[in-house]
């Protein structure tokens, strides 16, 4: 979180909800496109990587096994968008300041703005189709989080537990259309 309130966002709990949100977007969208949960993570402080802001204290991921070399490029920008799409979704708004790290590298990798705003729509079927696991996951990763937990969630369980209620993303036309007409 930061010093400073996310611009639009002034209770801390709504901070709260929107990351969690966001990482159970990134969290259910890779499960859902084929990829392998490791964990999903809290960081003290703000990674070297990132280009959030310099007042942010501690900060969150959700990491995946490293399969993205049999991984379609446009599966792991969907993935990307992902975050933004679990904001939308369970919140009705998605916050650039949260998702900002996905953004610079989505368009660092060309993807356009047309692009990203289809791939959030698109994360959002996919979060939609799966809602009840959704709420699932993001109430047990907002436990956690209050909670201060550096391991937000088991993935292993998470991972069984999308094998069984989960369903898999299949629009690979529709991925298609969003590459195809941006390009």
């Amino acid at each position: 979180m930061a010093d400073q309130p996310i611009k639009g966002i002034t209770d801390p709990r709504l901070v709260i909800q929107q990351v969690a949100a966001h990482e159970t977007g990134h969290a259910v969208v890779g499960l859902a496109i084929g990829r392998r949960l490791k964990n999903i993570e809290r960081i003290e402080g703000r990674p070297a990587d990132s280009y959030l802001s310099e007042s942010i204290k501690e900060s969150y991921a959700t990491n995946f096994h490293v399969e993205e070399e049999r991984i379609d490029e446009r599966l792991l920008h969907l993935n990307a968008a992902a975050g933004m799409a679990g904001e939308a979704s369970l919140s009705g708004k998605y916050y650039n300041e949260i998702g900002r790290d996905d953004l610079t590298r989505l368009r660092s990798a060309g993807v356009t703005e047309t692009q990203i705003k289809d791939l959030i729509m698109l994360g959002a079927s996919i979060l939609q189709a799966n809602h009840t696991f959704v709420e699932d996951v993001w109430n047990t990763i907002l436990d956690a989080i209050e909670r201060h937990e550096f391991d937000l969630i088991n993935s292993t369980a998470v991972t069984n537990d999308f094998g069984v209620r989960g369903k898999k993303f299949t629009d690979l036309a529709g991925l298609e259309r969003i590459f195809r007409l941006g390009s």
